[in-house]
């Protein structure tokens, strides 16, 4: 399906990654909340794989605006 590009808006992404940890003998599982803002989806997908491929994440789950702010304290506005 088509999207209708509109001009000066931006897509914003809330994302809840995991990843393993390892730091000397100890391995683990650690999460890391995420912001991205791309102006198209195409450019927000390929994002979010890169930032994937590069940190080796296990998964990545978007997320309600209002629970990012509330973990991470940072204002969605």
């Amino acid at each position: 399906m088509a999207t209708t590009q509109i001009p000066n808006r931006l897509i914003v992404a809330y994302c809840k990654c995991t990843f393993i940890k390892r730091f000397e003998n100890q391995v683990q599982e650690a999460v890391v909340y995420k912001k991205f803002i791309t102006p198209t989806q195409e450019q927000m997908d390929f994002a979010i794989l890169n930032y994937a491929k590069k940190y080796g994440l296990l998964s990545v789950e978007t997320i309600k605006p209002e629970e990012y702010e509330e973990i991470t304290g940072e204002s969605i506005s």
